[in-house]
């Protein structure tokens, strides 16, 4: 499915002309402990024995060694704004409507239709999606129950050196995340992690700190120039 979706994206970008910085990237998935490697390579037999189009490696692009990863072919990364606002711009241009400022607040099945209620409005579909942060319909799956929020931070960073393409997270924790986006008409460095339950204490060394002692520790020279946080459901 995650494959199809890319393909799908790159499709609309392409036909619809959008300008949203997508570029066709290869994913790693990394490890820098040899504890791990046995692992990672069961990892790759097992998704090689389904036909996708991956391999295990030793070498990637990032300013350490790594002991091995799983490298996921031909994936794509593109800036989220971007391509939403264009793509919010062709629902108009293709006769579609887009109600903000709208709180659905219940959704039924009624015969091969679904019944859309916002406030006093209804709204008749033979589709959903539901992508709201959080569910806000809680039959079936009782998702209230189980979920609870993460917060991680991330920060954009001048490194002052050129970047290696490619989007990498390791194995497992502390997970690190580096991908690059473009800023002014260069290349910079996004590093994301630090993960915790939020509503947990946690220190700006724990947090922010923590990612930027990693980049310090490769780009001595680097410039931060942005922070923030998000928050998701698990």
């Amino acid at each position: 499915v995650n494959e199809q979706a890319i393909e799908n994206i790159r499709n609309i970008v392409k036909s619809e002309n959008i300008k949203c910085d997508f570029t066709p990237q290869n994913n790693y998935v990394y490890t820098t402990k040899k504890s791990e490697l046995a692992a990672i390579k069961k990892e790759v037999s097992a998704l090689e024995s389904l036909g996708f189009n991956c391999e295990f490696v030793t070498k990637t692009g990032l300013p350490f060694e790594i002991e091995g990863a799983i490298c996921f072919k031909n994936q794509a990364q593109f800036h989220p704004l971007k391509y939403l606002y264009s793509l919010a711009s062709c629902v108009i241009k293709n006769n579609g409507e887009i109600f903000t400022h709208t709180t659905v607040t219940d959704v039924q099945k009624e015969g091969a239709s679904y019944v859309i209620s916002a406030g006093e409005h209804v709204v008749v579909a033979d589709f959903v999606i539901m992508a709201s942060h959080y569910p806000f319909i809680n039959f079936p799956g009782f998702y209230f129950t189980k979920m609870y929020q993460s917060t991680s931070y991330i920060i954009a960073v001048d490194t002052k050196k050129s970047l290696a393409n490619g989007m990498y997270i390791n194995f497992t924790n502390p997970i690190f995340s580096y991908r690059t986006a473009k800023y002014k008409g260069k290349d910079i460095l996004l590093i994301a992690g630090g993960d915790h339950k939020t509503g947990q204490p946690t220190s700006y060394k724990d947090s922010y700190g923590l990612l930027e002692a990693e980049v310090y520790r490769y780009y001595p020279d680097a410039k931060i120039l942005y922070r923030w946080n998000t928050r998701d459901c698990i």
